[in-house]
């Protein structure tokens, strides 16, 4: 083979490879849109056909998590033993629905197979070879104000994610990350994060939604049910990661935020860029769906004489 050849093959060869990572592509299309005054939608898709249809309305981008599955199994959001076990393997059956639409992997940033920080680059390249577009900390230690700091000394605390962040900003990977408290915000705008994600705890709504607070009053697992408590909730985080970053993205998150209503009034109280929907996109509008559906068909009156004996 000439080299002629050769060249025009591996020029076909990279064209067929997957496309680096699309973290300035992102963040200037968001903010263009942010300019326009229209949200950021982006949708927690753990099935084929959630994503294919996310995809076909002009979603903003696709978050791939364990916990989706645990929906798709028909039990409230639950964290699986091993989480990037689970989640790494789901990008093929989003991806094969999925063309454009940017995906971004829910990674446990301790995972103590990537320990230290060889690890966390050889996970950091383990996800974006794989053909993920961004990294969001999921599961993430966010959600337990009292104690999440308790793993550091051990290198599987908040700040292991913190250094995710750090690392995902130096190698230009885009990061999208959970903060349930002004502190975190501040620690996620400072390692580099493109957006932060105001968590006002564990969705509410549907058949499998969240208890109330007042039974776990020192978790955000549970969600504030309150909408204009969640909105202030949701302001401070947003303020205290725009205090070191101005550019920063703030994309909320759980709690009261489950339906349009609820959405619609966030956007109007809150100076929040978009919204991230998981249970309120694949769990709750499903459970509602097939309720009504199948509640129909059963009512569907014979139509047919009974046949003579």
């Amino acid at each position: 083979m000439d080299m002629a050849s050769i060249s025009e093959r591996d020029r076909i060869l990279s064209q067929l490879k997957e496309p680096m990572p699309r973290r300035a592509e992102i963040v200037e299309n968001w903010r263009a849109q942010i300019e326009q005054g229209i949200p950021i939608i982006y949708a927690g898709c753990s099935a084929g056909i959630v994503a294919r249809y996310a995809e076909l309305t002009g979603i903003d981008a696709i978050v791939v998590y364990e916990t989706g599955l645990s929906r798709h199994w028909g039990m409230p959001t639950t964290m699986l033993a091993d989480p990037n076990r689970w989640s790494f393997p789901m990008y093929e059956e989003i991806r094969s629905q999925v063309d454009k639409t940017p995906l971004i992997a829910g990674v446990e940033a301790y995972d103590p197979r990537f320990r230290g920080e060889r690890g966390l680059r050889r996970m950091v390249r383990t996800v974006i070879e794989m053909g993920y577009d961004g990294i969001q900390n999921f599961p993430t230690l966010v959600f337990i104000p009292p104690t999440y700091k308790l793993r550091d000394p051990v290198g599987m605390g908040w700040e292991r994610e913190v250094e995710l962040v750090a690392l995902c900003n130096e190698l230009d990977v885009f990061t999208m990350w959970y903060a349930c408290t002004p502190e975190q915000a501040q620690d996620v705008a400072r390692a580099g994060a493109d957006a932060i994600v105001p968590h006002a705890g564990w969705s509410s709504g549907g058949k499998v939604g969240a208890p109330t607070t007042e039974r776990y009053p020192n978790t955000m697992i549970t969600p504030i049910k309150d909408l204009d408590v969640a909105c202030r909730h949701v302001q401070a985080i947003t303020d205290a990661a725009r205090a070191i970053n101005p550019k920063i993205i703030s994309l909320s998150h759980g709690g009261p935020f489950i339906d349009i209503p609820a959405v619609t009034y966030m956007f109007e109280h809150t100076t929040t860029d978009g919204f991230e929907a998981a249970s309120a996109w694949e769990r709750v509008p499903v459970e509602n769906a097939l309720t009504d559906v199948i509640s129909r068909f059963r009512a569907v009156k014979k139509l047919r004489k009974k046949r003579a004996a």
